[in-house]
């Protein structure tokens, strides 16, 4: 199945959960009814059962989202007038506003609009008491005067006062409309609810009313009378004319599916009409759209507009292809997070993620599947979509696993709650591009290099040599750190791709390998742990000659070597037989290289191997010494 087909699975597969609101963190989702979308409302008024005005008041910016019926044309309208069914802007529902506010309108008016669409909603066979009362209110066209006789809304001159100018009228008594108003009082939206003053139940508010909800349904998907074949369910039924928007944030104007252009060859010179390149029903376009709204909102990663996304309908939750191992194996067994013990932290990444895959795998079956989606907007109208497959769902897992072994490297940047917590696989995808392109990089350039990799995980393939060279190039200048630890978390960023990229290494010292690249890496680790410990004994902080003549080292490792080493040689005198080890060192590995290796030709990215590995060897007896 396609991407199409998989979304209107999702939604039919989690139908037991549609129109419940859940908090995410600190924000509410939901998976949208048919015909249903949110808006925000800034005004509140109630009615009696008969149809009279009750109350009003201002609704507060943090309860202003309201789930409201849309019909097909107004869940994407523009600037021409398309009215909402029920809730919706103060020129579509008081009928009054022509008197308060002094703007030219085109016959039918909005308000005009609305009420034949909410009558003709009334007079059907599926209508709701509830709607009649707030019909039969607005009717008397005074809604204005009556939220006015409230002091919600505010006029002068008899006409809406448009902003309430701080320097003219003080703030001390501003109201609160002007709080929460979009820009003047005439923008503001309506929502209304119906309860009753002589009762002492307090009934569910209209906008969460699921005798509403599908009134609302029935009345309107019954209205089209164009039919014909669904592409994506192959069934004959009511095709959708104009598709949602509002996918990835509110307010956003691409599209996932659009073909209104008529005068270019978006479909002209191999189709007559856009009919004849595709239609969708429009109840399954609206299960297509709202299940994708979810699942962004769910577990969806935005960076700046583009969307990255993986999902299953057979499993609870699924670990995204950008975490780093650490992060994969507590997303697969979350108790894993309470734990900081050498066990847990040092062990081989593949040891923990057989551990952690385990008990999840328990809920897979063996027609489990993956689906994975990037989606962008290279126009503000069209949404596109970069990336999608979709995986069994034991291949996806054994892709990450394989790519976090392939990557595996030992990381000791990460914290949990201000306590150390190292761990071996692969950094996180976004820890990998800023260590690449560094913190103050376009997001454009961001986002391409997130996707490159993200495509790198799930399909199995090396980083890029570019991606290298750029963490080479940085990783090669301690001097643009802002601490040790934030070079030294970018060295072994570093080693981790060029491990993916080359296919071999390993935070292990290799006593074996005879690369000159590699042998050279461990020398400069040698000078540069010398003299370290020959400045921190003085209490001297600063960089050391390792570290400053890095990237000239890589470039000319033969010539920069004798300057290092004319330069550390007062530290060896100044630690006395405490130099000894790392004299002994430097000759042993000297005694490897072949006589013609030892040159001034440029290292390939192995050195960082090589400089982190002998690194890792030294801290790692200082550890066991302590």
């Amino acid at each position: 199945m396609g991407l199409l087909n998989d979304l209107y699975d999702t939604y039919n597969r989690n139908s037991a959960v549609v129109g419940q609101r859940t908090l995410q963190g600190l924000k509410e989702i939901e998976l949208l009814p048919i015909g249903h979308g949110y808006a925000n409302m800034q005004i509140e008024v109630v009615v009696t059962p008969n149809g009279e005005f009750f109350s009003a008041k201002v609704v507060e910016k943090k309860d202003a989202a309201t789930r409201i019926p849309m019909t097909e044309a107004s869940s994407s309208r523009t600037s021409s007038p398309v009215p909402h069914p029920l809730h919706d802007g103060l020129k579509y529902v008081a009928g009054d506003y022509s008197q308060y506010v002094k703007e030219k309108q085109k016959s039918p008016t909005p308000n005009e609009l609305y009420l034949q669409q909410l009558t003709d909603w009334c007079q059907s066979s599926v209508a709701n008491e509830r709607v009649r009362a707030i019909l039969k209110y607005l009717a008397q066209k005074c809604l204005i005067a009556d939220l006015v006789k409230e002091h919600v809304l505010y006029v002068e001159d008899d006409e809406l006062l448009p902003k309430w100018s701080t320097k003219e009228r003080g703030s001390e008594h501003r109201p609160e409309i002007f709080s929460v108003a979009p820009s003047e009082q005439a923008k503001v939206a309506v929502r209304f609810d119906v309860q009753d003053p002589t009762s002492s139940v307090v009934q569910t508010p209209v906008w969460q009313d699921e005798a509403v909800m599908s009134s609302a349904i029935a009345f309107f998907t019954q209205d089209s009378t164009k039919k014909g074949l669904d592409f994506v369910t192959g069934e004959y039924t009511t095709l959708a004319e104009n598709h949602p928007s509002n996918l990835r944030y509110a307010g956003d104007m691409a599209k996932l599916i659009s073909a209104n252009d008529k005068q270019n060859f978006t479909y002209l010179g191999r189709f007559k009409d856009k009919d004849q390149a595709a239609t969708i029903g429009y109840e399954t376009s609206q299960k297509i759209h709202n299940a994708l709204k979810w699942l962004i909102a769910k577990q969806g990663l935005t960076r700046d507009g583009r969307v990255y996304l993986a999902w299953s309908n057979e499993l609870p939750r699924v670990p995204t292809p950008d975490l780093s191992g650490d992060e994969l194996t507590i997303e697969l067994e979350p108790d894993l997070a309470q734990i900081v013990t050498e066990e847990t932290t040092n062990a081989p990444f593949a040891t923990k993620y057989r551990r952690a895959l385990r008990g999840f795998s328990a809920n897979l079956t063996t027609d489990a599947k993956v689906n994975v989606l990037i989606l962008d907007a290279a126009t503000p109208g069209r949404l596109g979509i970069l990336y999608y497959n979709s995986f069994n769902a034991e291949d996806y897992f054994a892709r990450l696993g394989r790519w976090q072994t392939a990557s595996e490297w030992s990381h000791q940047y990460s914290f949990v709650k201000g306590q150390r917590r190292p761990f071996n696989g692969a950094p996180s995808v976004t820890d990998i591009i800023y260590a690449a392109l560094g913190e103050h990089a376009s997001e454009r350039v961001l986002n391409n290099y997130f996707q490159t990799l993200y495509a790198c995980v799930v399909e199995g393939q090396r980083v890029p040599w570019y991606l290298c060279q750029n963490l080479m190039q940085r990783s090669s200048r301690p001097e643009i750190f802002t601490s040790y630890s934030q070079w030294r978390k970018n060295i072994e960023i570093t080693c981790s791709m060029l491990k993916n990229y080359y296919q071999e290494g390993s935070p292990v010292m290799d006593e074996n390998n005879q690369d000159r690249s590699y042998l050279f890496g461990r020398l400069l680790a040698v000078a540069h742990a010398l003299e370290n410990e020959a400045l921190w004994k003085k209490e001297i902080n600063r960089g050391t000659n390792a570290q400053r003549y890095m990237n000239a080292f890589s470039a000319h490792p033969e010539k920069t070597w004798r300057i290092i080493w004319d330069n550390i040689s007062p530290y060896v005198i100044s630690l006395g037989p405490a130099s000894n080890r790392y004299q002994r060192k430097m000759q042993e590995i000297s005694a490897k290289f072949k006589v013609e290796d030892f040159n001034d030709q440029p290292l390939s990215g192995k050195y960082f191997i090589g400089f982190q590995s002998q690194l890792n060897q030294f801290y790692t007896k200082k550890e066991e010494e302590k």
